[in-house]
């Protein structure tokens, strides 16, 4: 009963975290937009807000660097007590010997008070060895930042690629159920064979896999993509934005 007792609280408290970080996972829009998917990702990528927050780390240690140009002081005190009685000696002697065989109760106090500052030249060059690591720590944020927009942008790109090949699977598909009901009816008249029509099916299964496979690789790129702007992956999401291609023109002259 205890083992199932103890089975039955972990498997309570794993559902617990489960839906908590449920709970917190942003929601995207149904229709994201890569301007959206880059904001997404800037609040919510780990790599890049990782090397954020060493900005601040970064502001912390130029004011640390300032501060030790600062004094520093310090400040104690004491206090005691001594009861009225006899004073114990060690060895042999006794305390009335020296005329303490009855000494009254009495407080005694000490303070203490400093100022110390001291300077030299590591104390002095700091604050700009500090500006100098936070000045490297904010071009590392611009290069994560770069790189992560970057990355967000292939990946977006990529799942409209899927997309697209999803598209081109589902013509082939059409394409191949027309060639097979072609071949059908040209069997039943006489001017092809059992055998084309045999093709035509071997055709549309193969078209009938690709579709699998184009969709597979749709879903597999927009888990990636929604990973990366650090959302829930298991959401469905169209995305809106589109992009014209142009075609090159060359200048024969040049």
């Amino acid at each position: 009963m205890a083992r199932r007792s103890t089975a039955f609280a972990v498997s309570a408290l794993f559902s617990a975290l489960l839906a908590a970080g449920t709970l917190h996972a942003q929601v995207v829009p149904p229709s994201l937009s890569l301007a959206e998917a880059l904001e997404f990702a800037r609040q919510n990528n780990p790599a890049y807000l990782a090397a954020r927050n060493d900005v601040d780390v970064a502001d912390w240690d130029v004011r640390s660097a300032y501060g030790n140009w600062l004094p520093s002081a310090s400040l104690s005190g004491n206090l005691g007590w001594q009861g009225q009685g006899e004073p114990i000696l060690a060895g042999p002697l006794s305390a009335s010997q020296f005329g303490l065989s009855n000494l009254p109760d009495y407080y005694s106090s000490s303070y203490f008070a400093g100022l110390n500052w001291s300077f030299n030249g590591q104390t002095l060059f700091a604050p700009s060895q500090a500006k100098a690591s936070r000045d490297a720590t904010e071009a590392r944020v611009t290069e994560s930042q770069v790189v992560m927009e970057a990355e967000v942008t292939r990946l977006y790109l990529d799942v409209l690629r899927q997309q697209e090949g999803v598209t081109l699977a589902e013509q082939q598909l059409e394409r191949a159920l027309f060639n097979l009901r072609l071949a059908q009816a040209q069997a039943d008249v006489g001017t092809a064979t059992l055998l084309d029509v045999r093709q035509a099916e071997v055709q549309v299964g193969r078209s009938e896999v690709a579709i699998l496979v184009a969709e597979n690789a749709r879903a597999t790129a927009s888990l990636r993509l929604l990973e990366q702007i650090g959302v829930d992956p298991t959401q469905e999401v169209d995305l809106s934005s589109t992009f014209e291609l142009e075609e090159p023109t060359f200048d024969g002259e040049a």
